[in-house]
């Protein structure tokens, strides 16, 4: 049986994390221990079926956000959110850009992810949207785990003895009643909902 596209979107992420220096990787704390890091990576698809090709655009590692008592002292020059995903994102984000600005340059530049788009497809964003993804590009993520909030809400209730939806008794918060939001993973059958992290000091005051 041949690898299946998801299999080979994964594959991609995790050689190209292999190949990074020892440094950027997670260390072996002792003898029977290892940290570990949650790992994500934006993945381009090219072509169908056996003629696919995939290569790894970006990828991140990291779980944690800084606490909130500390965003207004980081002016800018320290990353919010360093959750493995967010990461990744941004370094694609990047990368888009950097593709942009060279296209911007000379008409005579190409990239292999992003086209110049034709002057009837401008019309409508009335020319400021110049740029756009190459057409025979698929862009897929990979996460090692899945991201908190609805993303691993599913698979938190494959876990229960009993699926059945959690009774929602209402919202709650130290500091009072906060429509739209829950604590942690509870009410795990509530969809949509912002959810604070659970345990952490820092937010308490959202």
């Amino acid at each position: 049986m041949g690898v299946t596209e998801d299999d080979a979107i994964a594959e991609t992420v995790l050689k190209t994390y292999h190949a990074l220096p020892t440094k950027y990787k997670p260390v072996k704390a002792t003898e029977d221990y290892f940290h570990w890091v949650p790992l994500s990576g934006i993945v381009a698809v090219r072509g169908k079926d056996d003629h696919s090709t995939t290569e790894c655009l970006s990828l991140g590692t990291g779980m944690k956000c800084l606490p909130i008592n500390q965003v207004t002292g980081a002016n800018g020059s320290v990353l919010h959110d360093w959750h493995a995903e967010i990461v990744a994102l941004r370094a694609f984000n990047r990368l888009l850009l950097h593709e942009c600005l060279d296209l911007a340059a000379s008409p005579t530049n190409l990239s292999h992810i992003v086209r110049r788009r034709e002057p009837h497809e401008m019309s409508e964003a009335g020319g400021l949207q110049p740029f756009s993804i190459r057409d025979d590009l698929r862009l897929h993520m990979y996460s090692s785990e899945a991201p908190c909030g609805d993303a691993s809400m599913e698979l938190l209730m494959e876990t229960q003895a009993d699926p059945t939806p959690w009774p929602v008794a209402g919202l709650h918060h130290p500091l009072g009643p906060v429509p739209g939001l829950l604590r942690g993973r509870e009410s795990f059958a509530e969809l949509g909902i912002v959810r604070r992290k659970p345990g952490a000091d820092y937010v308490k005051r959202i």
